[in-house]
């Protein structure tokens, strides 16, 4: 699997299955801080659009986790 395939495919783990970055770090076997590079820097340029549907479902878990 690219880094590519890896990325898209962590996103829609985060979306569908509603996983955070630890969960996603230990399925892909990679750090919470490649996840989060790979969701707020890398996946920007590949799929804008995925990009924004990710920042939108991150904000609301911190808003219903508060």
């Amino acid at each position: 699997m690219n880094i590519k395939e890896r990325i898209l495919l962590e996103c829609r783990y985060l979306i569908s299955l509603n996983k955070s970055y630890r969960e996603l770090a230990k399925i892909f076997n990679v750090s919470s801080t490649t996840i989060s590079n790979d969701l707020n820097k890398r996946l920007f340029f590949l799929d804008k659009n995925l990009y924004y549907r990710v920042k939108e479902n991150i904000n609301n878990k911190v808003i219903l986790n508060k």
